[in-house]
């Protein structure tokens, strides 16, 4: 049987931050058939859609925004928590991650620590840059500490920061099975034994600090690949909603626990218990589609 699922790459969007910038990639959304139905909405639908899915639990995000403001991302997050207290089963099934103003760290951490603080989010996820600007500045340690102290994770979409910012007790999770990490991780750990060893060698830094989802990857072969050398304790399901449908990774899912690949300890680490160590939320195991969530702060 199933185990509950939790999907954490599922994406909504507020009006505020929907409004608040202009791009192709909006243009892109937009001609997305049924996709803007599907992002402005955290009720009945999305419901609907993740019982067809046997999701427990779902953690919604902003999708892709452009340089939010402060104010954008506070209003933003405001109407997400909204939107998840609204019934007794919003609370129930959904957890939440900030958008954060990533042009202006201290501005992040502040954002951070508020929407942990006094809506319960989960952690965050962000673009993997700020315009052209990569977080690899000092000036960004602030969030990196806050996200810390917190002992929350920061979700990259799509890419991640270079590997100077990464401290031992760091926690980033990447989507879309590593972002093509695991098919090339070998050649980066030669190549850093050419290049130069850092002080924490890459091979490290990801087995303590990553963490992977198997968001729009539904194919068995690079699970694989990643079954043998990503530690099964750092894979967790998504499904990258509404851009792929809940029936695709279910199907995903249940191929998997047909192929043998794992047991059945395992499927369920993919399938929620990893995700509830992280997060530090609880997918009910007695209700496939109608999970608890308890954030436990």
């Amino acid at each position: 049987m199933t185990p509950p699922l939790i999907t954490l790459e599922e994406h909504w969007y507020s009006k505020s931050v929907f409004d608040s910038f202009e791009n192709d990639m909006k243009t892109g959304i937009t001609k997305w058939p049924g996709a803007l139905d599907r992002l402005f909405d955290a009720s009945d639908l999305r419901l609907k859609e993740m019982d067809r899915g046997k999701i427990a639990l779902q953690v919604i995000s902003h999708c892709a925004a452009d340089r939010p403001s402060p104010e954008v991302c506070q209003a933003g997050n405001d109407q997400l928590a909204d939107e998840m207290s609204k019934s007794e089963e919003t609370r129930s099934r959904f957890a939440g991650f900030a958008v954060l103003p990533m042009a202006h760290p201290e501005a992040a951490a502040e954002e951070l620590e508020r929407t942990v603080n006094k809506h319960g989010f989960v952690g965050a996820l962000v673009d993997n840059k700020a315009g052209d600007k990569f977080y690899d500045g000092d000036n960004y340690d602030v969030l990196w500490q806050k996200l810390q102290d917190l002992d929350v994770p920061i979700y990259l979409h799509p890419s991640w920061p270079t590997a100077e910012l990464l401290r031992t007790s760091l926690k980033i999770i990447l989507g879309h099975f590593g972002e093509m990490i695991p098919f090339m991780l070998q050649r980066v750990i030669d190549q850093e034994s050419i290049m130069g060893r850092r002080n924490r060698p890459f091979e490290q830094v990801w087995n303590e600090n990553i963490w992977i989802t198997t968001s729009a990857a539904y194919s068995l072969d690079p699970m694989r690949c990643i079954l043998a050398n990503t530690k099964i304790e750092r894979i967790m399901y998504s499904v990258d909603y509404p851009f792929t449908t809940n029936e695709q990774g279910l199907k995903f899912f249940q191929d998997l626990e047909k192929s043998g690949l794992v047991t059945e300890e395992h499927l369920e680490l993919i399938a929620f218990k990893n995700a509830e160590k992280l997060l530090g939320v609880k997918a009910s195991p007695s209700k496939q589609a109608n999970g608890g969530l308890n954030r436990h702060v």
